[in-house]
C-alpha cells in the first residue's frame, strides 16, 4: 500500500501513543476530519491528523520534508470544574511530553523537532458544550 510521509508519520504517532503509558487510558486513532456528536464523547477521544507538509531540497536528490501533525484530545465533561479539567490538560501535556524530540520513523529518518499544545482547552466549547478539546501540535523533520 502506498502511504504519503504525512500518513506514515500520521500512523507511526497512533503507534506509539497507543503504546505509551499516560495516566488515563485511551486508544488514539487517525482520521482525516475527526467530527462527533456530543454523545459520542463520552468516551475520550484521542485524534490524529495529519495536517500540511513542506519539501526543501537540502542537496542534490535530498529533501528535507517538514510535516505537521496535530493530537486532539476530546471529551464531554460532566462539569467543567478544576477537578474535571486539571487531569485531562495534564494528559495534553504528557502526550507532547512524550513526543518530544523523538525519532517517529526511522526510513526515511523522521524526528519531532517541535511541540506546541494550542489550544491548551477551546474556552468557547467547554463553555457552551462542556466539550474539552486540545490539541497538540508536532512538527516532524525527515529526511527523503
Amino acid at each position: 500500500m502506498n502511504q504519503t510521509i504525512a500518513i506514515q508519520l500520521a500512523e507511526a504517532i497512533v503507534n506509539r501513543l497507543n503504546t505509551g503509558s499516560f495516566s488515563q487510558p485511551f486508544t488514539a486513532k487517525r482520521y482525516y476530519q475527526p467530527k462527533f456528536k456530543l454523545e459520542e464523547l463520552q468516551e475520550l477521544r484521542v485524534c490524529v491528523v495529519p495536517l500540511s507538509t513542506s519539501k526543501v531540497s537540502i542537496s542534490r536528490g535530498a529533501d528535507s520534508v517538514e510535516t505537521v501533525v496535530q493530537i486532539g484530545v476530546l471529551k464531554k465533561l460532566t462539569s467543567i470544574e478544576n477537578e474535571s479539567l486539571d487531569p485531562l490538560t495534564f494528559l495534553v501535556e504528557q502526550i507532547a511530553d512524550s513526543m518530544n524530540n523523538i525519532e517517529v520513523l526511522a526510513n526515511p529518518i523522521s524526528t519531532v523537532t517541535g511541540t506546541a499544545i494550542n489550544p491548551i482547552f477551546d474556552q468557547k466549547l467547554l463553555n457552551e458544550n462542556r466539550q474539552f478539546t486540545s490539541v497538540v501540535e508536532l512538527t516532524v523533520k525527515s529526511f527523503v
